[in-house]
């Protein structure tokens, strides 16, 4: 499965692993310019995704066991899966995944507390990728014409100077229905 990052997983990530280079936890996937999560990168667009180990194409942060190394920081698609939200705002198992569930899910009842905070990332979801579109865009337009800019490296470092800045990112609120 691929996880997206956002300007804000990025952040989390970097914070939370300073000795590692970016292309350490992201992923460049090609992609249309017109998409708008792809920034502009070498010379060409790229969604960012969550890496994968080359000997297993598991996720890099997969301990030996078989848990999350990363779990305080986990990216957004982590902190909800396996769930999903209808439009009328209720929680569902994603619907891709629901046999993975129905077949190997050892079906203890899912915690209210972990429901909750499930709840509450995937109604800032939307917000966050609405304001990551934003920074993309920002930046695209900051680096068409500097390609010496145009690194994963140079972008983090943008994302990381916007925590300073009137339009701050960090975690959107959540909306009030």
């Amino acid at each position: 499965m691929d996880v997206p990052l956002s300007h804000l997983d990025l952040l989390q990530l970097a914070q939370a692993h300073p000795q590692l280079s970016p292309h350490d936890y992201a992923r460049l996937h090609r992609s249309h310019p017109m998409h708008p999560e792809a920034v502009l990168l070498n010379g060409d667009y790229y969604i960012l995704f969550l890496q994968r180990r080359e000997s297993d194409d598991a996720c890099v942060f997969l301990g030996d066991q078989g848990a999350c190394t990363n779990y305080p920081a986990r990216p957004r698609a982590c902190r909800t899966f396996p769930f999903d939200q209808t439009r009328n705002g209720l929680l569902r198992i994603m619907p891709d995944i629901d046999f993975l569930y129905q077949d190997f899910c050892d079906k203890d009842p899912v915690q209210k507390a972990d429901l909750q905070a499930a709840k509450l990332h995937l109604s800032t979801s939307d917000q966050e990728f609405y304001r990551y579109h934003e920074v993309v865009e920002r930046w695209n337009r900051m680096v068409d014409r500097k390609p010496a800019r145009q690194n994963l490296q140079a972008f983090l470092e943008f994302v990381l100077t916007l925590d300073g800045l009137s339009d701050k990112a960090q975690a959107p609120q959540p909306l009030i229905s």
